[in-house]
């Protein structure tokens, strides 16, 4: 900063001087007067950042205190149940020791009316092979032949349950996300080659599609509305393995063989432990909602301000027979599963085979040929002929020069030539001469006109001659869309007589 100019600067400065010493205090209070806003603009963000955060954490701190009083609330609701905590404990205990391999001790009921124990000594029966297990009371609840069923089957035990799969598997219209996990399971082969058991168990669900619900589904699986696509993603259906030596030689590519592996999905026993744990965690009776409720507000209140991360909650529930479909668009083409699969829905297929096969006959086809003077459309039998009419008359046309000029140019060369003749013998020789050079360029000028009226007619016979080509090439390329459109239609047919005598041998083939 410039030191500040005392009374004696200014007296002994002149009339420059004053103005630098009156400018450079004015540059001055300009530059205090910029660094104090950049202070206060500092302090104020500042401010707003402490009272965001302030206002954040006390944001926070209410919803703890807000959740605190609400799990009061909730522990007063699970003090009315009884306290299953220990023998849920036990269970976790239990399935941990049977995964690992180890002998597990039945879990004691407590004196308590509740499923899960009855069924945990159920299912260390069933591992450990001893019928003799703690089973004193049976198990009435649905929750407990699930939990059963999955346990097993998560822990390598499937075959010895598989028996109890239809029963659990039916439904109505849609699965629940438990049994979408067992299904999912039993096309993993967890509970052995059992899928073909359950084809009465999908029976009823498939009789109620129309043949337009699996047209449209065709359609939709297919990824497009064309009918030969449609056809062709049926007979994909039905393909056969490949064979031993292709798929052997297939198997030597490792990298390609890990990658399909991690691009099948998850392993469904994973997801059948995460079941498992579903239904250990859900409690007695309507308990399970309120241990769910207090889990979360217990988290809220330990991680003030922060959100919760989701938990893994396995698949939602689904459209039983959009399951059905999504194995069979997923799994490897000629497995057992799929053929098992397409085994279910080959009524269904077969009902739509003869509407995409049904194509109306095709029409002539139409072809566009471009000429000089226009395009027109053009089939197998020809032109059109009203069209071709007017390009033919205009490229005719096109040839003719109005002969106006020409005519001019002969009359004017004639006359100046004539004129040229009297002056010549009248004496006047440089006016003779002038009319010679007239009647000259004139006669140089009809010359171009006549050269003019020749290029244009051989320039429209040549596009005359063009034009009769292209249209000839014309048919020949519609004659041919004909024909193929033709063999299109009749290997459709062929197609649809294929694809048709293929489903009923899957329907007629015993079932292995």
């Amino acid at each position: 900063m410039a030191p500040v100019p005392d009374d004696w600067d200014w007296f002994w400065a002149n009339e420059h001087g004053r103005d630098r010493i009156l400018r450079e205090e004015v540059e001055s209070l300009s530059a205090q007067a910029s660094l104090a806003a950049s202070r206060a603009s500092r302090m104020q963000s500042q401010l707003a950042r402490l009272q965001g955060s302030l206002e954040t954490r006390l944001t926070a701190l209410s919803r703890a205190f807000d959740a605190y009083v609400e799990l009061g609330d909730v522990r007063e609701e699970l003090a009315a149940y009884p306290d299953t905590s220990a023998i849920r404990r036990d269970v976790m205990r239990v399935i941990e020791q049977l995964a690992q391999g180890l002998p597990a001790s039945p879990v004691d009921p407590r004196g308590l009316d509740y499923w899960l124990p009855y069924a945990t000594n159920e299912l260390i029966g069933l591992v450990s092979g001893d019928d003799t297990a703690d089973r004193s009371r049976p198990v009435a609840a649905p929750e407990a032949e699930l939990f059963v069923v999955a346990a097993a089957g998560a822990l390598g035990h499937g075959p010895a349950v598989a028996d109890r799969l239809p029963g659990l598997l039916t439904t109505d219209r849609e699965f629940s996300a438990g049994q979408v996990v067992l299904f999912d399971a039993v096309v993993a082969g967890v509970y052995g080659p059992v899928l073909d058991s359950l084809e009465p168990v999908f029976r009823p669900l498939l009789r109620r599609v129309d043949p337009a619900g699996w047209l449209g589904w065709i359609k939709e699986a297919s990824g497009s509305t064309n009918q030969d696509s449609s056809l062709n993603w049926i007979r994909a259906l039905l393909a056969d393995p490949a064979p031993a030596g292709a798929a052997s030689a297939a198997a030597g590519d490792d990298a390609e063989a890990e990658e399909s592996t991690a691009d099948a999905g998850p392993d469904p026993r994973s997801e059948l432990r995460t079941l498992v744990s579903g239904l250990i965690g859900a409690g007695y009776g309507a308990e399970g909602e309120l241990l769910a409720r207090a889990r979360q507000l217990r988290w809220q209140i330990e991680h003030p301000g922060q959100s919760r991360p989701e938990e893994e909650s396995g698949p939602a529930p689904a459209d039983a027979l959009d399951r059905v479909r999504h194995h069979l668009q997923a799994l490897p083409v000629g497995s057992p599963e799929h053929r098992t699969l397409v085994r279910w829905l080959a009524p269904g297929l077969l009902t739509a085979i003869d509407p995409l096969a049904a194509a109306p006959p095709p029409g002539p086809a139409k072809v566009s040929v471009r000429t000089t003077f226009g395009s027109v459309e053009v089939t197998a039998a020809g032109p059109d002929a009203e069209r071709w009419q007017r390009l033919l008359s205009t490229t005719e046309q096109s040839g003719i020069v109005p002969p106006g000029k020409l005519y001019g140019y002969g009359i004017a060369a004639a006359v100046c030539a004539a004129l040229a003749l009297v002056l010549a013998l009248t004496g006047q020789s440089v006016l003779a001469v002038l009319a010679v050079i007239g009647a000259v360029i004139l006669g140089v000028f009809c010359a171009i006109q006549l050269r003019d009226r020749q290029h244009a007619a051989d320039t429209a016979k040549s596009n005359l001659d063009q034009m009769n080509r292209q249209l000839a090439d014309g048919v020949e390329r519609a004659k041919r869309a004909d024909a193929a459109a033709i063999e299109a239609s009749q290997e459709r047919d062929r197609l649809a007589e294929h694809l048709r005598a293929q489903l009923t041998a899957r329907l007629d083939a015993p079932v292995p």
